[in-house]
């Protein structure tokens, strides 16, 4: 996989976090605090801007926010 794609995915997917936070109407501070990552993490990762997103935080907020982490992907 190129850097092309990688940072495509990692868009996608920050999106569609910020997105269901929005729906949900939560604060970027209490998805962050619940879920035990920085807030400014979080604000990167839905922002696309996190290139070491690890899989078991992907998976934490997805079960945080009650979807199937290959539906982020």
């Amino acid at each position: 996989m190129n850097n092309t794609l990688t940072q495509e995915a990692l868009q996608k997917i920050g999106m569609q976090l910020q997105q269901l936070r929005h729906e949900k109407g939560l604060k970027l501070d209490t998805v962050a605090h619940e879920v035990g990552i920085a807030r400014t993490v979080l604000s990167r990762i839905e922002n696309g801007r996190y290139p070491s997103l690890k899989v078991s935080s992907l998976l934490c907020l997805a079960e945080y926010y009650g979807v199937a982490a290959n539906n982020l992907l």
